[in-house]
């Protein structure tokens, strides 16, 4: 009897024994817990990998400047015995290659070297506008008075094409045409309207019969927007109006500015920035581009 009381006795010390343990390992457990809510700074999260932001690749071409100029070169290669003007960016970023802009002179115009010609000056002045702004200028003589024949079209291409294998562009091509630069500007469109992102006119020149429906309906894609002015009696304005005319006609959308007072050698070099604001409506928004004063 006295050997079961004492077995009984061992049984209950061990119990609470056992019960004694949980209690205070479990009590300990909730007082740590308890300890590093209290104290969230004492935790130390590990830090989520980041990738670091690429640095923007400079390319600086090793070209003599323009004269007067920092920012753009100029090269003026003869091809197919037509001599070609070309200014391009002195200093672009690898992954923002300059568009091009591609322009048409007018009848009394002619692209040469002879800088000292007003025709150059203007040339000159559109590239120093247009690289500083990263867009490429560029213009051919395009056979002299052409009146819209497709061989000026091509000296055009030509002169891209070499830009193009010598120099990074984005590939998009904008077209501007002057006087009756307007006719060959028109006819690259409806000839090869998948080349082209825009078109600008000024004081144009045209020959709206000449153009079908469905060459006209290439302007749906490849938007138009014309400057002239109602002074005009080089290109009279009611050439304009005819054109705006003819595109409602087809249900073609045409922007049309009227240049009130304005003669034909007001609309030239002194709207380059409506032009590159019509070309380029992402980067003015944006500022993407800023220009320098």
């Amino acid at each position: 009897m006295k050997g079961l009381l004492h077995a009984s006795l061992l049984l209950t010390l061990f119990s609470l024994i056992v019960f004694a343990m949980l209690y205070f390992s479990g009590q300990l457990s909730v007082n740590r817990d308890e300890q590093q809510q209290d104290n969230p700074e004492t935790i130390t999260p590990t830090p989520l990998p980041t990738t670091p932001e690429p640095t923007p690749v400079t390319i600086m071409f090793e070209e003599k400047a323009a004269p007067g100029a920092e920012h753009f070169f100029e090269k003026t290669p003869k091809l197919g015995g037509e001599q070609g003007y070309v200014a391009y960016p002195m200093k672009i970023q690898e992954d923002k290659p300059p568009a091009i802009v591609m322009y048409y002179h007018g009848s009394t115009q002619r692209i040469t070297t002879n800088f000292s010609e007003q025709v150059m000056k203007n040339m000159r002045e559109y590239g120093s506008f247009f690289t500083e702004r990263n867009v490429a200028f560029l213009a051919s003589n395009q056979h002299g008075d052409n009146f819209g024949r497709i061989v000026a079209v091509e000296d055009s291409r030509a002169l891209i094409k070499w830009v193009q294998d010598r120099y990074p562009t984005s590939g998009n091509v904008y077209i501007l045409g002057f006087s009756m630069g307007g006719m060959p500007a028109m006819r690259h469109v409806v000839t090869y309207p998948k080349e082209v992102k825009k078109i600008a006119l000024l004081a144009p020149a045209q020959q709206i019969e000449t153009y079908s429906a469905a060459q006209i309906k290439q302007f749906s894609q490849v938007r138009l927007k014309v400057w002239h002015g109602t002074a005009d009696v080089n290109v009279p304005y009611w050439v304009a109006e005819e054109l705006a005319t003819y595109f409602k006609k087809h249900s073609v959308p045409l922007e049309l500015v009227t240049l009130k007072g304005k003669t034909h050698w007001d609309v030239d070099t002194e709207y380059m920035n409506e032009i590159y604001e019509w070309f380029f409506p992402a980067e003015v928004e944006e500022n993407i581009v800023t220009p320098s004063p």
